[in-house]
């Protein structure tokens, strides 16, 4: 299963594009496309989480392969509903 990923917005902040999506899980791990072609950094914030062992990883995917603009997500409840704002190229 995947998780559900919604665009809030798309920006750009002096060099680097921005993206803030909304996040909600289905599952304990998934791969999320940020829609940036390589992530720099990125903050998270919480909407609606049970979980307290969330682990996000940039530029790779749930199994630890390496993807360019993407992130790993994993220890996440299905249900949790959380926001990312991304930065990157």
């Amino acid at each position: 299963m995947a998780f559900t990923v919604t665009t809030l917005r798309k920006s750009v902040y002096g060099n680097n594009r921005v993206a803030h999506l909304q996040v909600t899980a289905d599952s304990a791990e998934a791969t999320i496309d940020t829609g940036l072609g390589k992530i720099d950094g990125f903050a998270m914030g919480p909407g609606s989480i049970t979980c307290n062992t969330a682990k996000c990883f940039i530029n790779v995917g749930s199994t630890a392969t390496a993807l360019n603009g993407f992130m790993g997500l994993s220890g996440v409840t299905s249900g949790d509903v959380f926001f990312l704002t991304v930065f990157g190229v």
